[in-house]
């Protein structure tokens, strides 16, 4: 394999490590604890810690990542580049968890990549 061939592809590895795939929300209902997490296309989940709604920028390999709870749809820029990647919920679900002294209502969202149109 020439040089060149083999930093082309150590390239495409990095970038595709980075590269986010799907956000995911925890959210109890009963005590208003949410938290997020996002997934990158290497398969590893990243703790952003309490999440709800606006804008973070927890990790070095993204600048900002915004979560817009009410139109139901997010966003990343990554740090090195610049890129964009949307998101929207595709997938909300829930359910109650119940004992005899309290009742806990809880959500998931999950976000999946889309185009940008904003």
């Amino acid at each position: 394999m020439r040089p060149s061939s083999t930093v082309g592809l150590a390239a495409v590895a990095l970038a595709s490590v980075a590269e986010a795939r799907q956000i995911f929300q925890y959210i109890n209902l009963s005590v208003g604890v949410t938290w997020a997490t996002i997934t990158t296309a290497d398969g590893k989940t990243h703790n952003y810690g309490w999440f709800l709604d606006g804008c973070k920028n927890t990790f070095d390999f993204l600048r900002e990542t915004c979560i817009d709870y009410g139109r139901e749809r997010a966003h990343v820029i990554f740090a090195d580049d610049g890129r964009k990647i949307c998101f929207e919920l595709t997938k909300k679900d829930g359910g109650s968890n119940c004992s005899p002294n309290r009742c806990d209502h809880y959500e998931y969202r999950t976000y999946t990549e889309v185009g940008c149109s904003w």
